[in-house]
């Protein structure tokens, strides 16, 4: 789910460039909306997404390493994560 949320980002992406009558542009395409309209959310978004990612990552890592799951530190660090 984390690495779906990171391809295609809540709101989207911009389809094409947005540019003003004086020719600035606002914003490029790819851009993802939500970090346009919404620039304090969109870095939370993108950390808490990245840790989960990882956790999930590291879970399926540790459970397929073939480690002892009898051991009390793997089955805690395995929990925590």
């Amino acid at each position: 789910m984390a690495y779906q949320a990171g391809l295609s980002p809540p709101g989207s992406l911009w389809n094409d460039d947005q540019t003003y009558n004086n020719g600035t542009i606002s914003y490029y395409a790819g851009t993802s909306i939500m970090a346009a309209n919404v620039p304090v959310v969109s870095p939370f978004f993108w950390t808490c997404n990245t840790v989960s990612f990882l956790a999930s990552l590291s879970t399926i890592l540790l459970l397929m390493s073939g480690l002892p799951l009898g051991k009390k530190v793997l089955m805690w660090i395995l929990t925590a994560t």
